[in-house]
């Protein structure tokens, strides 16, 4: 169903660095905001540029392995380049052949075997280098490495913090405040991307951002803060002094005047939501993104994929209970046959050969090795009887196996770029496809292409069919989830999630879509494509989601590896986990951290929690007292704990 899009380029004669193709941080492609009148250029830190080489890279280029003499583990080995020599020159994004391979002025263009990099990530990254190749604190002195001296001859792996926000039962109330990213932002993508959030948008006018919508366009800024009646975006959503807008539609009463009341109070940016209070710190990190989730069909294990590796968790309990490593790269997709007696795995080296893993679940033995595709596989997908399987991938091709033979049956060759998302139709008969060419097209199941679906304005990440079969749903790097008809791929709907959509998940029974994305927000929506709640807190890209079969609770996973697991009835944040390799032992420790601060962990993980409150660092008491592993058993059985009561200096939490 979904797919976090993650490349590698190469630099010169080695591998540099895997960059998500979401880029890094969200950004307007004109980075110079307009305040007060007066254009400010933002700085850009290493931290922005570092998430994404921390939790893209480190499998080829972190400290035990460095294709190519070349680690992204510290900024002054980036700054070193590897075989091919210094990739960066500080302050020169021109001369930096990082930069000149990702635009493809060398040739071969990075990355290789996926689409460029969008513009947006390359100008941030441009911008880094220009301002002198940063840290968060000052520019960083380029040096040559003499030729005789080995990269990573003096380098250590230097963990770092994993923050896990928590209430400590701080009750948070809800702000009334009317904001651009957390009101404004998905309601302009719904509506208004199409016409205003493409590379060349009408009237020179983007709405992708607030940076952009406050640069305006042809006519001008189009919001003067203060006042709805005099700013023109509000006039022509009214259809005064003009065309009325969106020229296809209508926005709805509450919609206009949540924009109206965004204008008068000041139209305020605002933040993505994020827990700004109590964290627990475990210095376990860096860790390998979540990139894949999926519940067996009888609810009780939670499949989770990163690089190289599923991992196996019992839900009822917290406990890892298996690992399959035998993987080679990022894993891209899982997916349980419907009899539960297999689970599927996609992934595979890009620029390589893709791969996909069968696994007997009833005692973990391979099952098959499916192979055929000539680039990493994406997305998997089985058909209601578990008798074939779709894969997606980078070769620009969708590919229906039988099972349990695993003999390729059909090769779809009608993409025109790589394939991010499968799905197929409940009654087995349509297959779906989404992928870099901006469409989701969709094939009659042992025939032909059938439609292509068009409206979306970036690649599309994400794709699934309703319960009933009769929508189409897909979602991408625009923001936007869209509902087609079936029967004559009409739009029906389309709901702005607020940035860019990593994964799609559909509870069983049909009622409950939650979308997860760049914004760092989990999002559900009823069937009727009303957004029901926000699940919030998380610290990075919400890459993975997952809905179990009872639709109880929802998994989500983010790109600094923090699993998190949700009430899907109140929004309630259950239980966070982190799985780490610990003082170089082979099986992953763990941590489990309720959403109020109790927590239970193995030994050695515990050693290495401490906390941050009210910007100071604490360890030891009073903090001791939340260690009880009874309540973290609480919360997975999704029942209510115990009232927090903690006592820090003068100022006591509750």
């Amino acid at each position: 169903m979904k797919r976090l899009l993650s490349v590698s380029f190469i630099l010169g004669s080695a591998c540099a660095a895997s960059l998500a193709l979401a880029g890094a941080p969200a950004r307007s492609s004109n980075p110079k905001p307009v305040v007060a009148g007066k254009a400010i250029a933002p700085k850009v830190s290493f931290a922005e540029i570092q998430r994404v080489f921390n939790q893209q890279c480190l499998g080829c280029h972190g400290v035990e392995v460095t294709k190519g003499k070349f680690s992204v583990q510290t900024i002054e080995a980036l700054i070193k380049g590897g075989a091919g020599g210094p990739v960066i020159v500080a302050g020169k994004s021109a001369e930096s052949r990082l930069v000149q391979f990702l635009e493809g002025t060398l040739k071969p263009q990075m990355p290789m075997s996926a689409p460029p990099l969008p513009s947006a990530t390359i100008a941030l990254v441009k911008q880094w280098i220009n301002e002198g190749a940063r840290t968060d604190t000052a520019p960083v002195e380029t040096t040559t490495r003499p030729a005789d001296q080995p990269l990573a001859s003096n380098l250590k792996r230097v963990p770092i913090d994993v923050a896990i926000p928590v209430s400590l039962g701080e009750t948070k109330t809800p702000s009334d405040e009317v904001t651009f990213a957390a009101n404004i932002q998905p309601i302009l993508l719904a509506n208004c991307q199409n016409c205003h959030g493409t590379d060349n948008p009408r009237s020179q006018l983007r709405i992708s951002s607030f940076d952009t919508i406050m640069a305006g366009g042809k006519s001008g800024v189009p919001v003067k803060p203060g006042s709805s009646a005099e700013s023109l975006l509000v006039k022509r959503l009214l259809g005064e002094g003009g065309r009325k807008m969106p020229l296809n539609g209508n926005l709805s009463q509450p919609d206009l005047d949540l924009i109206k009341k965004w204008v008068d109070t000041g139209a305020k940016r605002g933040l993505p939501e994020s827990n700004r209070g109590p964290e627990m710190l475990v210095n376990v990190g860096p860790l390998a993104a979540i990139t894949a989730l999926a519940f067996s069909p009888d609810g009780k294990l939670l499949a989770v994929g990163t690089f190289k590796r599923v991992l196996l968790v019992e839900l009822a309990s917290g406990n890892l209970v298996r690992t399959l490593d035998e993987h080679g790269g990022t894993i891209n997709d899982l997916a349980f046959s419907n009899d539960g007696k297999l689970l599927a795995v996609s992934g595979g080296e890009s620029g390589g050969k893709g791969e996909i893993k069968l696994w007997n679940t009833a005692d973990w033995t391979q099952a098959a090795d499916l192979k055929g595709h000539t680039d990493t596989v994406y997305s998997v997908a089985f058909n209601a009887d578990s008798k074939k399987l779709v894969s997606g991938s980078n070769d620009k091709t969708v590919r229906v196996w039988e099972l349990p033979e695993g003999k390729l049956a059909t090769t779809y060759k009608d993409p025109a770029d790589a394939v991010y998302a499968v799905a197929i139709s409940p009654d087995g008969n349509l297959i779906a496809g989404g992928g870099a060419d901006k469409t989701v097209k969709v094939w009659k199941s042992g025939a032909g292409l059938e439609r292509t679906l068009t409206q979306a304005t970036d690649s599309v990440t994400c794709v699934a069919f309703s319960r009933d079969g009769q929508q189409i749903i897909g979602a991408g790097l625009d923001g936007v989830v869209r509902k087609w008809a079936t029967a004559n791929g009409q739009n029906v709907a389309n709901m702005g999630h607020g940035d860019r959509v990593q994964s799609l998940a559909l509870s069983k029974d049909g009622q409950v879509l939650a979308s997860g994305g760049a914004d760092r927000n989990v999002k559900l929506w009823n069937p009727g494509n009303g957004n029901i709640r926000t699940l919030g807190g998380h610290t990075d890209w919400v890459t993975a989601v997952a809905v179990n079969p009872d639709g109880k609770v929802l998994a989500s996973g983010t790109t600094d590896g923090v699993l998190r697991l949700f009430s899907v009835v109140d929004g309630r944040l259950l239980v966070s986990m982190v799985f780490a390799t610990v003082a170089g032992k082979p099986a992953p420790e763990w941590i489990h951290v309720t959403g109020d601060g109790y927590y239970h962990g193995s030994p050695d993980v515990l050693k290495l929690v401490r906390w941050r409150i009210r910007g100071e660092f604490k360890t030891g008491d009073p903090f001791t007292a939340l260690l009880k592993p009874d309540q973290v058993k609480k919360a997975l059985a999704l029942e209510k704990t115990d009232p927090v009561k903690l006592e820090l200096g003068a100022k006591p939490v509750k």
